[in-house]
């Protein structure tokens, strides 16, 4: 009988032992997920203030050059990054190197909204 009271007792000493490391890994692995919760909160947060910018400036930059032929100026935005097509009509006269009065204007507005 005494045989078995101890090792009944060291058995559940034994059960208590690994509780206690299993509530230690458990306890280590919620702190690891609030790490890696914070991580995506912050990366979520960079990630929704980049596309503000990026949307502010098409917005921007479409309001700056509002006036000007669809077709001579176009504005885009793929995968976050803004893309700015001008025609080269618009740019060069036919057979010229040289920038055109209204390409001057419409690069000056486009930099003065990129400097902004």
């Amino acid at each position: 009988l005494n045989n078995t009271n101890a090792a009944l007792l060291n058995n559940v000493s034994q059960m208590a032992t690994l509780s206690q490391k299993e509530a230690t890994n458990l306890e280590k692995s919620l702190e690891q997920i609030k790490e890696q919760d914070l991580r995506i909160r912050r990366l979520q947060d960079a990630l929704t203030k980049k596309d503000s910018v990026t949307l502010a400036l098409v917005v921007s930059l479409k309001s700056s050059l509002g006036n000007l032929n669809d077709t001579d100026v176009t504005v885009n935005v793929e995968k976050s990054v803004v893309f700015i097509s001008l025609s080269d009509k618009m740019l060069f006269q036919s057979g010229s190197t040289k920038l055109s009065a209204r390409a001057k204007e419409v690069l000056s507005k486009v930099a003065t909204v990129l400097n902004d």
